[in-house]
């Protein structure tokens, strides 16, 4: 066993079993993480995650977002500034 602070990636499979019932496996790839830039990565997430106030920032995951309701920049939650 190696020390390492880099993996050499790896590759997720996805196994499903639509209504057909012939089993579907996607395949994707994961790319090599860096430690270090991992843990930097989740110092500032958390420490924007520990802060009293947050900046909503209009993005590609806004659709999907479980509390657009209450998000001032979103249509469904001008109410909360209003």
């Amino acid at each position: 066993i190696t020390d390492s602070t880099t993996t050499t990636g790896a590759e997720l499979a996805y196994l499903a079993a639509p209504a057909a019932r012939e089993p579907k496996i996607t395949i994707r790839d994961q790319g090599i993480i860096n430690e270090e830039v991992f843990e930097n990565e989740i110092k500032i997430i958390a420490e924007g995650m520990g802060s009293a106030t947050f900046f909503a920032t209009d993005n590609i995951k806004c659709d999907g977002c479980p509390v657009r309701t209450s998000c001032p920049i979103q249509n469904d939650g001008k109410s909360v500034i209003e």
